[in-house]
Order: structure tokens, then sequence, then C-alpha cells
């Protein structure tokens, strides 16, 4: 017997909302630092969704896209080191991150390295993303 079931569907602005919480800025001092951080994901509680099976998708297209050096996430980190420069230093961090994080949600490199990502393994994913 084949049993039927429906994959959970996900728009593009919440994977991309978790996408950017794998990226963490910290104040050391008078720096600032970037972190990819791979164990638990910032703010994702706050959520009614179950975003397990997204935030397990895009750190294996984020950390593929590293290992393997692609063009887009190399774009993306010179991108992301130039918008890390014109941060503020004496800025709150909570301003900081909101608005890094809104930048890291919004960046054309990142959303195409994990759309491409998806479109390989679009077949075998237990989940959708609406219009792709």
């Amino acid at each position: 017997m084949l049993v039927k079931f429906e994959k959970i569907a996900f728009s593009e602005s919440e994977l991309m909302w978790v996408a950017a919480r794998f990226f963490i800025l910290e104040r050391d001092t008078s720096t600032l630092k970037l972190r990819f951080c791979t164990g638990v994901v910032q703010s994702l509680t706050s959520t009614e969704k179950d975003m397990s099976q997204l935030e397990i998708f895009i750190f294996d297209a984020l950390f593929q896209a590293m290992v393997h050096r692609t063009k887009l996430m190399q774009n993306f980190f010179n991108a992301l080191y130039s918008e890390l420069k014109s941060l503020d230093r004496i800025d709150a961090v909570q301003k900081q991150n909101d608005r890094f994080y809104k930048w890291i949600a919004s960046n054309p490199d990142l959303r195409n390295t994990i759309i491409a990502f998806y479109l390989d393994k679009k077949t075998t994913v237990p989940f959708q993303i609406d219009g792709w």
C-alpha cells in the first residue's frame, strides 16, 4: 500500500529568514566578528511552524557551497565583508543584528546558492518552497 503525504510548504521569506540565522554577529571589545553557527540557530523558536527540516536543508546547502567554494558563495562573502565593514562600531549590537539579518536575508547570491541546491534536490526533500 502506497501512502501519500503532503509536503510542508515554506515561503521564500521563511527560507531566507532561516538562512540568515546561521550567521551570528558578535562583538569582542571594539571588534565585530562573524561566526557561521553549526549548532543551535538563533531565534527559530519564535515561529509556530516546524522549521527543523528547512534548517537541516539550508545548513547542508550552505556547507556544501562553502566546501566547494562556489562562485555565488565567494560573491556572498565578499559582499558580506563589505557590509560588516560598513556597520557602525558604536551602534547597539541588537540594532546591528537587525540590519545584518535583513541584509543577509535579501542577498541575491545567498538566495541563488540555496535555490540551486533546492532545485538539484527538489525531488528528495520532504518540503516545498512556494513558487520554486
